[in-house]
């Protein structure tokens, strides 16, 4: 069996989900609101409400954000999110399937608090495409503790490949609190070429006849996936146990659970998600397994060198169809298990002696093809080390998973996934559990120290 292989060469965080408060450790599963729609623009409420720093006051849940409820200067307590002096949170929004660049995207707020000139709230957005945050807004258009509604412009370069969209509000100044009332994108549609014959409100069908048909408009219709708001997506602060060999402990108090895709039967499953677990789903998507089930099912041209260390393990030709083909079908066998999410190992076969001439650029496209897969299933996916390329793959997977990134001072490196709101689970082997943890949990990852078989002991760090 595959254990580990060391690589080649406090912040506290809430999710607000529904008007509910859950701290860090718990999991949470949260489905993008489409809130309204007028005409041809839909308002997106935010799925999540992630703090990086301070915190909100309790009873209140990101639902507040949703609708614009107050004005002038009334205050009712559950009709908003009270920010903390030095706050400051990630918004997600998932835009709808329908939506492309060519459409129209802003940001629209309901916002009371102190003026600009005496503190300042800053509204960011996280650019995909330059991997850094940018100011977009401030509270300078907002009166002295009136709420006051303000739109601003959000461009498409703020949009991942998943159709996400964060936005980042908060200060560094511990002077005073502020009040969001709401919180919203207005996702607006592309003009058409030719005026419509008749207005077409959304939601609601014509009063006489069915909707005529007129010449077919030449929009390609998406491909049948999984919806995309179903899909799992852990945040900083999700506790979680990986286990790879003995007798699984279902009484370890995480989130999350890592578990080998074959080894673990589909009742154990069945069982975790019924205690409030995830489960995440292991297998090596970069090496070959002479004990696998599937095994046989490897083209011969495809094994390539022996890994030093584990016999029976060969790495694997991951340009080849025939290794692609298995490895849709382990997706497969994820999805008919009810996995939420899987941990393809062995994703930086480039790094090592393959015996075939991988390169970067052939790796990038391996592990694409092993996101997309997944995403087409509706599976979350993790990103196993091949710290090289956290930049390149942070939009394209959703949590990533390390060992020993502060044994090889590589920490840094998984900034992008942090950045993004996505969880950096990691392992430490190695070292002091107070001089770990310290680290860990400044940096905002969710690391667990455990022993080399990577069996039930495990040391959690938050």
């Amino acid at each position: 069996m595959l254990l580990v292989r060391p690589l080649s060469k406090a912040v506290v965080v809430f999710l607000f989900i529904g008007g509910v408060a859950c701290r860090s450790g718990d999991d949470v599963t949260v489905r993008a609101g489409l809130t309204d729609t007028t005409g041809t623009t839909q308002v997106v409420a935010p799925a999540t409400l992630t703090f990086i720093a301070g915190r909100a006051s309790g009873g209140q849940g990101v639902g507040a954000l949703a609708t614009s409820q107050l004005s002038g200067t009334r205050d009712t307590w559950s009709a908003y999110v009270e920010f903390a002096p030095g706050a400051r949170a990630v918004a997600g929004f998932l835009l709808p399937a329908d939506w492309s660049a060519a459409g129209t995207l802003s940001l629209r707020t309901n916002y009371r608090g102190p003026a600009a000139n005496d503190m300042r709230w800053t509204f960011e957005a996280f650019d995909v495409q330059a991997g850094a945050w940018e100011t977009i807004a401030d509270n300078g258009f907002a009166s002295d503790w009136v709420w006051t509604t303000a739109v601003f412009p959000v461009g498409a370069r703020f949009v991942s490949s998943t159709g996400e969209v964060l936005i980042r509000y908060g200060t560094d100044s511990p002077a005073d609190a502020s009040d969001l009332d709401e919180l919203v994108l207005l996702a607006g549609g592309a003009p058409s070429a030719t005026p419509p014959s008749a207005p077409s409100p959304a939601l609601v069908p014509p009063a006489t006849a069915p909707t005529p048909a007129p010449t077919p408009v030449p929009t390609p219709t998406p491909a049948p996936t999984p919806t995309p708001t179903l899909r799992w997506q852990p945040r900083p602060g999700t506790s979680w146990q990986i286990q790879l060999q003995g007798a699984l402990d279902t009484t370890v108090p995480a989130s999350a659970y890592d578990l080998d895709l074959f080894d673990t039967p589909a009742s154990t499953l069945s069982a975790l998600h019924a205690a409030g677990r995830k489960v995440i789903c292991y297998f090596s998507a970069g090496s070959f397994e002479d004990w696998r089930a599937d095994a046989g099912q490897f083209p011969a041209a495809a094994l390539g060198k022996n890994l030093d260390g584990w016999p029976g393990e060969r790495w694997l030709d991951t340009r080849a169809a025939g290794v692609r083909a298995v490895m849709r079908a382990r997706m497969d066998l994820a999805v008919s298990k009810k996995c939420d999410a899987v941990d393809p190992d062995n994703v930086d076969g480039y790094t090592n002696d393959p015996g075939f001439p991988l390169t970067a650029a052939t790796q990038l496209d391996y592990n694409r093809f092993l996101a997309a897969e997944a995403h087409a299933r509706g599976l979350s996916v993790g990103l196993k080390n091949d710290l090289s390329q956290v930049a390149a793959l942070a939009d394209d997977f959703d949590f990533a998973v390390n060992e020993q990134c502060q044994a090889y001072r590589e920490c840094d490196l998984l900034t992008p996934f942090i950045t993004r709101a996505k969880s950096v689970f990691g392992i430490e082997y190695s070292g002091s559990s107070g001089t770990v943890c310290a680290a860990a949990n400044a940096a905002n990852f969710d690391t667990d120290m455990k022993k080399l078989d990577l069996g039930a002991w495990r040391m959690a760090c938050r």
